[in-house]
């Protein structure tokens, strides 16, 4: 695992671009900066994937400023002990000011710091020594493949701390307090699995968001909506009895009153081990890695929407065009709302004349599994 590390200078991308490779060469990621501002803002909203940071002495305190000066320094010095009153972000000062580097008084403002040019190899080697003693490092090394499931693709960046958090709960040894509380954590990054697979029409989309979405979500899954039909299986059984327990568990715990079928909430408060809590996230872990090679190879929304289709409502009018009509007779209908066609039979389409590219509205009847047309309307 690649240890990303934070660089506020301003000559990262001109005189430091020759650092930056040289880092990369040790598995170290760079991402630069030119300015406390922008540096810090970055941190900010990525501080779960920063590893360490490295700040210039002679730096921009805005990204607009034209001058550099200690300030930069000084206060993204400041912000970083303020984050490590919580935090474990180790900082290293890098300059090549030659007018700081015998600099009683610069030592003892801001410690100890290495010189552009003569210690590079010697702040990578620290940095990397530093990182590997970090807890939080080390269990994002050892959950590495169920943390990278938080990309664009699949759970999404804002997902990583509560992902990341589930981890370090499961890995202390003291038994995990406040288990039920968390549980709406692990219902949040399940949302998040359902609405990347909305987005790829695994799910339908406009599934998605709608009232009792998520239960929805789980049964279409089943092949048990009462909405729509499976064309073929889209998940295995194994996957979807797994889901649907998950979902029992967490959706009875996510509330402490009212009609509630297993009192999840109560059972984890007063249970003398912690062993249904840690269950209920492994269980979690094992879907999303799973979910997260499945959406990678269905990638193709017209083949993803091809596994499924509305069910036709008895007795409603369901329009749409005609795209075929065959040398045998029989015509091929394509609902507006589904991309499933429905044959015609010849003898209906003689007695309504029917033509390639005519709309037409018809009442459909389930005879089986097949779909068949009860009555036409042009």
């Amino acid at each position: 695992m690649n240890y990303k590390v934070l660089w506020i200078d301003d000559d990262c991308h001109t005189t430091g671009k020759d650092f930056i490779g040289q880092a990369e060469q040790d598995d170290v990621d760079i991402i630069a900066f030119e300015s406390h501002e922008e540096g810090m803002l970055y941190l900010e909203q990525n501080i779960d994937e920063i590893h360490a940071v490295i700040l210039d002495a002679k730096v921009k305190f805005k990204k607009s400023d034209t001058v550099t000066g200690l300030d930069g320094l000084k206060a993204s010095r400041d912000k970083l002990i303020e984050l490590n009153n919580k935090l474990d972000l180790p900082f290293f000062i890098f300059t090549g000011q030659p007018d700081y580097q015998s600099n009683e008084i610069f030592k003892q403002s801001f410690g100890e710091f290495y010189v552009k040019g003569e210690d590079d190899d010697r702040i990578i080697k620290d940095i990397i020594s530093r990182v590997e003693q970090k807890e939080e490092y080390i269990l994002q090394k050892k959950y590495k493949d169920v943390l990278s499931t938080c990309s664009d693709n699949f759970l999404g960046k804002k997902n990583y701390s509560r992902l990341l958090e589930l981890v370090k709960h499961i890995e202390k040894n003291d038994k995990i307090k406040g288990g039920e509380d968390k549980l709406t954590s692990v219902r949040k990054i399940v949302e998040a699995l359902f609405y990347s697979l909305g987005k790829l029409e695994i799910i339908p989309s406009e599934l998605i968001g709608a009232k009792g979405w998520i239960n929805g979500s789980s049964i279409f899954l089943a092949g048990k909506h009462n909405d729509y039909v499976l064309e073929e299986e889209v998940v295995s059984p194994i996957i979807t009895f797994n889901i649907h327990k998950l979902l029992d568990i967490i959706q009875d715990g996510s509330h402490a009153y009212g009609d509630l079928k297993y009192e999840v909430d109560s059972y984890i408060k007063n249970c003398k081990s912690d062993y249904f809590f840690r269950s209920c996230v492994f269980l979690l872990f094992d879907l999303i890695l799973w979910f997260n090679e499945f959406v990678s190879n269905n990638q193709d929304i017209d083949a993803n929407k091809a596994k499924w289709n509305c069910k036709a409502i008895e007795g409603e009018w369901m329009s749409g065009r005609i795209t075929r009509i065959a040398e045998n007779g029989w015509g091929t209908l394509l609902p507006n709302s589904s991309i499933k066609t429905i044959s015609i039979p010849p003898k209906m389409v003689e007695d309504n004349n029917l033509k390639e590219g005519d709309t037409i509205s018809v009442i459909t009847e389930l005879n089986g599994t097949k779909t068949h047309i009860k009555e036409i309307k042009i």
